[in-house]
C-alpha cells in the first residue's frame, strides 16, 4: 500500500495531502483542522483516529492505540501514521514512503521527514473515525509484525530519534537476546503465547473489569512487539498477519 501511495502522490496536484484508510470515516472539520497547523508552520500534521465500533473489542484495542498519545498536547512531535495524516507535498521532494514494505513505513516517513528537518505536530482536533476488527488475536497478530517494521527501521536507520521511549527499550533488549541460539525457536514461541493469550482475554470477555482487561492486553501488546522485534533479529522474510493469525483473508 505504501507504493499505491507513492504513485498517489505523483498523481496528485495539491500543495497540501491528506491520507487515511479505507476503513475511516473523517469528522467534520478534518480537513479544516489539518490545514490549520499546516498554515502555522508544520510540515507533517498527525490526527487523532477514534473507533467506529462499540463493543468491548473496538474499546479495549481503542485504549491501547490512544496509549500513546493521551500524553501528548496539541503541537507535540509524535510517530507517524497514514489512518490520519497531512503533509506539505514538498516534504515529499526528500522524503516518500519505502515502498518495499507491508508494515511501518508510515513511521519510517515521519521519523525520516522529522529528522530532514520537517516540523511535525500532533493535532487532535483533525480526526477519523476508524473502524476496528475487534478481534484481539488479529490485534496482537498486527503488532507482532508492527515488532518487526519497528526493529527494521531501527536497524536500517540508527540515527532516527524516536519519541516513544519503551521503543528504544526494547530494541536493546532484542539487539542482546536475539543472538542467543535459544531465540531460534524463543522468539516464535513468544509470538505464539501472545496469540493465545489474545484468544483466551476474547473468552473472558466480560468476565472482567475493563481495566483489567486493558491491562492484560497491554501485556500481549507488549509481548507481540518484543516477538516482532527478535523474528527481524533472527532473519527471514516479514511476517503476515494472517499467517500468524491463522486467517485468510486478512493482509
Amino acid at each position: 500500500m505504501y507504493a499505491a501511495r507513492n504513485e498517489a502522490i505523483d498523481r496528485a496536484s495539491g500543495e497540501v495531502l491528506f491520507f487515511t484508510d479505507a476503513d475511516c470515516e473523517p469528522c467534520p472539520g478534518w480537513i479544516a483542522e489539518g490545514l490549520r497547523h499546516i498554515d502555522r508552520g508544520a510540515s507533517v500534521v498527525q490526527g487523532f483516529s477514534g473507533s467506529v465500533g462499540a463493543t468491548r473489542g473496538d474499546a479495549l484495542i481503542q485504549w491501547r492505540y490512544e496509549a500513546h498519545l493521551r500524553p501528548l498536547a496539541p503541537g507535540d512531535s509524535t510517530e507517524c501514521d497514514t489512518r490520519n495524516l497531512a503533509v506539505r507535498r514538498e516534504v515529499f521532494d526528500r522524503v516518500r514512503f519505502n515502498g518495499a514494505w507491508r508494515r511501518a513505513s508510515d513511521t519510517e516517513f515521519g521519523l525520516m521527514a522529522e529528522g530532514a528537518g520537517a516540523a511535525v505536530e500532533y493535532c487532535p482536533a483533525m480526526r477519523v473515525q476508524h473502524s476496528h476488527n475487534p478481534d484481539l488475536r488479529i490485534f496482537v497478530a498486527k503488532q507482532i509484525c508492527h515488532g518487526w517494521g519497528a526493529q527494521r527501521i531501527m536497524r536500517e536507520h540508527p540515527e532516527v530519534r524516536w519519541h516513544g521511549g519503551h521503543l528504544r527499550i526494547v530494541a536493546a533488549v532484542s539487539r542482546v537476546v536475539g543472538y542467543w541460539p535459544l531465540n531460534v525457536w524463543g522468539a516464535p514461541a513468544i509470538g505464539r503465547a501472545a496469540l493465545a493469550g489474545a484468544s483466551a482475554l476474547e473468552r473472558w470477555d466480560g468476565l472482567l473489569p475493563f481495566r483489567l482487561q486493558a491491562a492484560l492486553l497491554t501485556a500481549l501488546d507488549k509481548a507481540g512487539a518484543l516477538a516482532g522485534h527478535l523474528m527481524y533479529e533472527l532473519g527471514g522474510e516479514e511476517p503476515r498477519p494472517s499467517v500468524l493469525a491463522g486467517r485468510t483473508s486478512l493482509d
